[in-house]
Parts: structure tokens; C-alpha cells; sequence
């Protein structure tokens, strides 16, 4: 345990970078998905012909299924009251915006893993003590 610790004390300057990179490495993946799956509605305003119904609102709940009928009740209503241009204007827009973020973290997230490589804080100073011990021992 005393070697972990040990170990984990080179670590002390990726301290502050870290938790901002895992954050935009994870905002990364999430619009990348985000960005796939809205090609789904993007195909079914095009090639799908159904008969336009009105949309019923989803009664609340804290859960991914609340969150994906609300996404396909404002989809319905923008079909039902503004015509399927409007609903192809608005999941274009929605992928655009998605790709955007995407992209903006892939490039923010590059950006801290470069300035953290940068500092080479965890990897030289464990070099500088095992130099100094086998250059005082001699060659081997």
C-alpha cells in the first residue's frame, strides 16, 4: 500500500487537468451518440409516409424513456402543426448542433491531454531518482 501511495504522489500535477479532460472526454462521447441516434427521426421524416395524428404529451418521470417520448412528442407536434419540412429543419438543426459540440470537445479534451503530456510531470520526476541511484552504483 505504502508503494501506491508512493506512486500516486507523482501524480499531484495531473491533478488539476484530469477531471476537466475525463469531463470533456465524456460530453465527447455523449453528442457523438447524441449525433448517431438522431439519424433516426432524420429517416423517418423522409422516407416514412404515416398518417399525421395529434400528439399526446408524456405524463412526467426522471427516466431515459420520459426524456426520449418528450424528444418524439415536440418532433410529432412540429410534423402535425408546421409540416415535415419544419421537422426536417428541426432534427438537421438538432444533428448540426450536436456534431458542433462534438467536435468541440474532441478539440478541448486534445487540447488538456496535450497540455498534461506537456508538463511530463508524473513520468521525469520517477526517472530522476532511479538515474541518480544507478549512476552512483556504476555500470552494470
Amino acid at each position: 500500500m505504502s508503494t501506491f501511495l508512493r506512486i500516486l504522489k507523482y501524480g499531484r500535477p495531473y491533478g488539476k487537468g484530469l477531471p476537466f479532460y475525463i469531463i470533456s472526454t465524456v460530453l465527447h462521447s455523449f453528442f457523438s451518440v447524441l449525433n448517431i441516434s438522431m439519424l433516426i427521426p432524420l429517416f423517418q421524416v423522409l422516407f416514412e409516409d404515416k398518417e399525421v395524428i395529434t400528439p399526446v404529451e408524456p405524463t412526467f418521470s426522471w427516466s431515459v424513456t420520459y426524456l426520449k417520448a418528450l424528444f418524439y412528442f415536440r418532433f410529432e407536434e412540429t410534423i402535425f402543426l408546421e409540416g415535415k419540412l419544419a421537422a426536417l429543419y428541426f432534427v438537421t438543426g438538432l444533428i448540426l448542433t450536436s456534431f458542433l459540440l462534438s467536435n468541440v470537445f474532441s478539440i478541448w479534451s486534445a487540447y488538456l491531454i496535450a497540455k498534461i503530456r506537456v508538463r511530463n510531470a508524473l513520468v521525469g520526476p520517477c526517472r530522476v531518482p532511479h538515474r541518480r541511484k544507478a549512476s552512483l552504483r556504476g555500470p552494470i
